[in-house]
């Protein structure tokens, strides 16, 4: 049976309050109509700092208003979290831009353009 480490825990709860909260309980405008996906959550194991790695649906410029909706209401955020989990401290939440997806789908076309350049 594998063990898992406090850290990874608080990691586990810290992503599944997060989500909710983006759901229900944000209030900020640019946060509203976004397609904001908690992508995965990493604490230290001192459980001072969790950065939340966050996918956004959209242009650039949505995801830049976003992401400073996300910075404004980090406060708000952190001061639930400590109060759910009930914490021994705040813990600091950091959210960062996760654009691996739109890597691979950058990847997956170019590859789709060189099997079309291939194949004629």
């Amino acid at each position: 049976m594998m063990r898992y480490s406090r850290a990874r825990r608080v990691a586990e709860l810290i992503h599944s309050e997060i989500g909710i909260m983006l759901q229900k309980g944000v209030k900020d405008p640019r946060l509203k109509g976004n397609m904001v996906t908690v992508v995965e959550v990493e604490v230290t194991n001192d459980l001072k700092k969790a950065t939340v790695f966050v996918s956004v649906y959209g242009s650039d410029d949505e995801k830049k208003e976003v992401m400073q909706g996300l910075k404004s209401a980090a406060g708000f955020i952190k001061r639930n979290i400590f109060k759910t989990l009930a914490l021994k401290r705040p813990i600091d939440i950091i959210f960062h831009l996760d654009d691996r997806l739109d890597y691979a789908m950058k990847i997956e076309e170019l590859i789709r353009e060189t099997d079309r350049g291939n194949s004629q």
